[in-house]
């Protein structure tokens, strides 16, 4: 990809796809425990896509492509303790998604945005900032629910629901609301049971 994207400067689908390899590369070194490498190659493709978001500046897809790339990142802050870097990387994607949403009727933007609050919420309650975790999860639930709606025929948007009730019930649990956490609990098991 090194060499398409010098032989042919101009190819935007080709820096975007050295960059989601990048991304890839970066993730895998997380998962290996590479992490100075995982940065070097998360920077690189956040190099790559702010280059061409600035290029093209009303290109939603850009924008996208750089928040997923931010959100590869979250999982390598995570392992490495750096817990405010990956809530300012979320809170960031979430807002980015919050304004792609409105320009672009494709339902991926939304399922992202659900996804970053989920995380978001998974994070905070790591933090043992549970009531935020509630707060946060609160919101994601009916961006997956609205997903569910427009598209039931298609299983991910289901998926994403359940597991945030699941993660809104522990983070209940853990505030000691009990009757709260209970109710979220079966109301998962349901959605699970309509993805079976």
């Amino acid at each position: 990809f090194d060499k398409l994207c010098g032989d042919n400067p101009d190819n935007a689908e080709f820096e975007v796809e050295l960059a989601r390899v990048r991304t890839r590369l970066g993730s895998l070194y997380t998962a290996v425990g590479q992490h100075a490498d995982a940065e070097r190659a998360f920077d690189a493709a956040s190099r790559a896509l702010d280059g061409l978001a600035e290029r093209h500046p009303g290109a939603v897809a850009y924008r996208y492509e750089k928040a997923i790339a931010l959100l590869n990142r979250v999982p390598l802050l995570k392992k490495t303790a750096r817990f405010g870097g990956a809530r300012e990387i979320l809170e960031q994607v979430e807002q980015e998604f919050k304004q792609l949403i409105p320009k672009d009727p494709d339902p991926k933007y939304a399922e992202a945005l659900g996804s970053a609050q989920r995380e978001l919420g998974q994070l905070l309650g790591l933090m043992g900032r549970n009531a935020d975790a509630v707060a946060k999860l609160r919101e994601a639930t009916p961006v997956f629910f609205e997903l569910t709606l427009r598209q039931s025929d298609h299983p991910p948007y289901l998926e994403g629901l359940a597991a945030t009730r699941v993660d809104l019930a522990n983070a209940l649990r853990r505030l000691g609301r009990d009757a709260d956490a209970v109710q979220q609990y079966r109301t998962a098991i349901t959605d699970f049971d309509d993805l079976l």
